[in-house]
């Protein structure tokens, strides 16, 4: 689709959709019903990307490696399973789960308010070999020794200062 046409700098701006990308034979067909065109029927589709979606879709898959943890509110899911999770749970709850980015990461995805949902990125230090988990747990700038101790001193203060919050009088 033209988005503008400027004659004096002699440029077009062009733009198109996602589904224009996937499928051509919208744009061929006529072509091809007159037989003035030969179009063969593996270049309807864009093959290159395709594959390319195809790609991301496996990476997504194999972004989060499963991990062995103890702790009662982790959990081996996607972000997107923990979010549908703590959709039905109250405001407040959270889920330790594995990262995206990689063994040495964590996250902590944490119900804020409703259906605000917000992933917080854990990082793992002085990790042993053969460790579950780092010795050292790094929020921002601050260290934690343990989940436990996150969930005590990041969440419940986070947590208390929500329920404050919520229950003043002026908020809407």
């Amino acid at each position: 689709m033209v988005e503008s046409l400027q004659l004096e700098e002699f440029s077009v701006n062009l733009k198109c959709k996602k589904s224009d990308l996937r499928d051509h034979h919208i744009y061929i067909n006529d072509l091809v019903d007159t037989n003035e065109i030969k179009v063969p029927p593996e270049d309807y589709i864009n093959q290159n990307f395709q594959v390319q979606e195809e790609q991301t879709q496996i990476q997504r898959r194999a972004q989060i490696q499963k991990r062995k943890i103890q702790h009662q509110r982790f959990q081996n899911v996607s972000s997107t399973i923990a979010i549908q999770n703590l959709k039905r749970e109250d405001n407040g709850e959270f889920y330790f789960r594995p990262s995206s980015r990689g063994t040495d990461h964590l996250t902590l995805t944490w119900k804020f308010y409703e259906n605000n949902m917000v992933h917080i990125d854990i990082q793992e230090f002085e990790k042993a070999v053969g460790a579950n988990i780092g010795s050292k747990l790094k929020i921002s700038d601050e260290f934690y020794e343990n989940l436990q101790e996150i969930v005590e001193r990041y969440i419940t203060p986070c947590n208390r200062s929500l329920r404050e919050v919520t229950q003043h009088p002026k908020f809407m």
